[in-house]
């Protein structure tokens, strides 16, 4: 194993025959809902809603056991107060929040449309925020337990094993995914349906 394939996010390796594989059949079960009308496809969403969740805790529960993790851990939630100075700090954070609430993407106002006349808005907005920021902050938690990880496996600190932006998810995820099982297949099941 090479300790340099952290560092290069354009190194996608050879064709993986299994990820192909899961990923028409994870197509086909969706083209499968969607061709049953909207009954069916709302019955489905409780199941796309709700597995992130279940996938996330099983790569909290998977992570918490890597050597490293907690270095991971302390770095996330151990604060830099001289970045609170920079600028570009603070505009990462509006994008993150935009994106993050889905406001930038637009997918707010289409699904308020559904909403019912007397729907108490207010209420509403509060439980999405609390909803998203905690998501992130697990999120973060499992990215940073296995960065940590591959920190300890490349033998840095945790700053220098991937830089900030796209590397966390095209290097981190796939490293969770990987580690989650010996078998190839049920990494790439996992993947897929994640």
């Amino acid at each position: 194993d090479d300790p340099n394939i952290y560092l290069n996010p354009f190194d996608f390796g050879g064709f993986q025959w299994n990820l192909l594989i899961f990923l028409v059949v994870a197509w086909a079960v969706i083209g499968y809902f969607v061709s049953q009308g909207i009954k069916t496809s709302g019955k489905a969403m409780y199941v796309i809603t709700l597995f992130p969740y279940v996938a996330m805790f099983i790569l909290f529960i998977k992570g918490v056991f890597q050597t490293g993790a907690g270095n991971g851990l302390l770095y996330l939630f151990k604060p830099d107060w001289s970045a609170l100075l920079k600028g570009e700090v603070w505009l990462a954070a509006i994008g993150q929040i935009f994106f993050s609430a889905s406001v930038a993407l637009g997918g707010v106002m289409p699904l308020a449309s559904f909403s019912g006349f007397r729907n108490n808005v207010i209420k509403d907005t509060y439980v999405i925020v609390m909803a998203d920021t905690l998501t992130s902050v697990f999120g973060a938690m499992i990215v940073f337990m296995y960065l940590g990880s591959m920190a300890h496996t490349l033998n840095v600190d945790v700053n220098k094993v991937v830089s900030a932006g796209p590397g966390l998810v095209f290097i981190v995820w796939p490293e969770a995914m990987a580690k989650l099982s010996s078998s190839g297949w049920v990494n790439a099941a996992f993947a897929i349906t994640f």
